[in-house]
């Protein structure tokens, strides 16, 4: 892994920066600021800059906002260079989450929100397995995945479709069809909750909502499954 502000000469004011992809739909660089401390910037449109207010708190990386007529930076500060490694990641990340993102208000949305990911990723203690709730999520996605997708396009074009594990709006992207899949449990209310409006609002020509109602069952039921075994 290399280090990509070493080439980054420290500025006597303001910020030195570099594009990091002349290809990538948004203005992303890497930046040093007068003290030297990395930076990650998103140089966007002022009306899609979020308010600052809105903006996450992360540990160990300070974020603003700062906007100069009808154009504005999203600056990500790492406090500690010495911490770059990770930067890094949380940075790739964020250019591989918007790099094919069609406007640039929906890259904002996209950048934010996984940037709340992250946010929530730092701030909490890892588990040793997933929560009941995220296990039926991916139950879901799973028995859409084997007995929808795979049943018509097969395994690899079906793995190739499935967004969930990408933090996407929706969890399947297949061709000009957008799917979001909800699972259930039997003894609940016959309702899904919807985490964002966007997971309703497919950027493709169409867009379907998949629930799975499912059950407990206990191991010696033939019929009953786990993420281990099926």
């Amino acid at each position: 892994m290399s280090n990509p502000w070493k080439g980054i000469d420290k500025p006597g004011n303001d910020f030195n920066v570099r594009l990091i992809s002349e290809k990538h739909p948004l203005s992303l660089f890497w930046g040093r600021d007068t003290q030297g401390r990395y930076l990650f910037i998103y140089d966007l449109d002022a009306e899609f800059a979020p308010e600052r207010k809105s903006i996450l708190k992360l540990s160990g990386i300070t974020l603003g906002v700062a906007q100069d007529g009808d154009r504005a930076k999203l600056v990500l500060m790492l406090n500690e260079n010495a911490n770059w490694e990770l930067f890094y990641s949380l940075c790739t990340d964020l250019i591989r989450a918007t790099s094919s993102v069609d406007d640039p208000g929906s890259g904002t949305k996209v950048f934010l929100r996984r940037l709340t990911r992250w946010q929530e990723f730092l701030k909490r203690k890892r588990p040793g397995v997933l929560s009941p709730e995220a296990i039926k999520g991916l139950i879901g996605e799973l028995l859409f995945l084997e007995e929808r997708v795979v049943s018509i396009f097969g395994w690899e074009t079906a793995v190739a479709s499935w967004k969930g594990p990408e933090d996407a709006p929706q969890d399947f992207a297949i061709h000009e069809t957008a799917v979001e899949v909800k699972c259930q449990s039997g003894g609940s209310q016959p309702s899904v909750r919807i985490s964002s409006a966007e997971q309703l609002l497919p950027q493709l020509s169409e867009g379907y909502l998949v629930v799975y109602t499912i059950s407990t069952a206990d191991c010696e039921e033939k019929e009953g499954f786990s993420l281990r075994v099926r």
